[in-house]
């Protein structure tokens, strides 16, 4: 060890010694251990409490509208079933047919517990990748469902938008993470609304 690491391990025990480490279970400060003074040649500062926060939920299937779950009749399904059809099959008038009849664009069913915004994304890229390899009616049409789905998933996206603004006004971290995963955007310009 050379004169240069001796140095600096004895500055580096002499700047851990003199350290306020928080007990955090009784959440109080120890003293320091060593009554020695500070050397002005260490830059020293308090290192805070932990501050403990709670794991925020995304989704919670309780704060789903009700009317998304509600059957429109025995052929039609439920705004919310027919919302991933209308994902699924690039349908934008279906889309907006189910918003407009409570379906929730949080909501998610199934095995993969994916969310219309999910599956619109998938199927969109699923199409493209078609039309890529298909003849050129089904080309076309792969296309055209492609183009389709984006147009479902810009709808949602400025849904979600706005439903995260609201969720910041209203102080629900759980909506806004929901929202944010169904394609809602966090900007800076947010940033003033969540500190009023």
């Amino acid at each position: 060890m050379t004169k240069e690491d001796e140095v600096q391990s004895k500055q580096l025990i002499q700047y851990l010694e003199q350290l306020n480490c928080p007990d955090v279970e009784k959440r109080e400060q120890r003293r320091p251990m060593s009554p020695k003074t500070i050397d002005p040649a260490i830059d020293v500062c308090d290192i805070p409490l932990p501050v403990l926060v709670d794991q925020i939920k995304s989704h919670d299937v309780r704060d789903e509208d009700p009317k998304g779950d509600k059957s429109l009749g025995l052929f039609i399904g439920t705004p919310n079933g027919n919302l991933r059809v209308a994902a699924k099959d690039g349908n934008a008038d279906l889309a907006k047919a189910s918003i407009g009849q409570g379906a929730d664009i949080r909501h998610r069913e199934g095995n993969d517990k994916r969310s219309c915004y999910d599956i619109a994304n998938l199927s969109a890229q699923d199409h493209l990748r078609k039309a890529n390899i298909s003849q050129r009616e089904e080309r076309d049409r792969h296309a055209r469902i492609a183009q389709g789905c984006q147009n479902v998933i810009n709808y949602l996206q400025s849904i979600a938008q706005k439903k995260l603004i609201e969720a910041i006004q209203e102080g629900r971290p759980d909506r806004v993470v929901s929202y944010r995963l169904v394609g809602a955007q966090l900007t800076s310009d947010l940033l003033p609304l969540a500190c009023r």
